[in-house]
């Protein structure tokens, strides 16, 4: 009975990583399932049963909210781009996260914390057409309100001070902070 069980969950694995590459490489609406036959010899016959649906060609990546405006310094971090008449391309989950997790990562070098970026992808099934979208929300921007110095008994607090790079007023940037420490 546990082989069985087993069996089931590295079949069933199996067929969700095949599912997730089908995905990866264009065929957005894939599913796998893997099936399997005991034979009369008592071999297991497997079959690999794939739906891969159409391939959707990616047509079309754009950035919406604040970042229509950084688009210039944005393009460069996205990854994710159209395909070209040469060369097809595709909306991969894997490729589309990285390039979300670079977005956030720009704002929040320039003092945005809470910034968040969303990827939706439209699906044109009939014309096997893809386009992506990345929304960001910048939301508030953090400044260095104050610097304070507590516990410094060997060193004049000015002397301290001085060792950072962290100006009040300027954008507070966690990895800035870090290595003034």
């Amino acid at each position: 009975c546990v082989g069985v069980i087993l069996g089931h969950l590295l079949v069933t694995d199996e067929a969700e990583r095949l599912t997730r590459f089908l995905v990866d490489h264009g065929f957005r609406r894939a599913t796998a399932r893997i099936e399997r036959h005991r034979e009369e010899n008592e071999d297991i016959l497997v079959r690999v049963v794939i739906d891969a649906g159409p391939r959707m060609r990616l047509t079309r990546v754009t950035l919406v909210g604040p970042a229509e405006e950084n688009g210039r310094e944005l393009n460069p971090l996205i990854r994710t781009i159209p395909s070209s008449w040469l060369k097809a391309r595709y909306a991969e989950d894997d490729a589309l996260e990285a390039d979300r997790e670079r977005i956030i990562s720009w704002y929040r070098a320039r003092g945005f914390l809470s910034a968040k970026a969303t990827v939706d992808v439209h699906e044109d099934p009939e014309r096997e057409r893809a386009g992506v979208t990345f929304r960001i929300e910048e939301g508030l921007h953090t400044r260095v309100g104050a610097v304070r110095v507590e516990g410094n008994h060997a060193f004049d607090t000015t002397t301290l001070l001085a060792q950072f790079e962290l100006p009040t007023g300027s954008s507070y940037v966690e990895g800035r902070f870090r290595a003034a420490r």
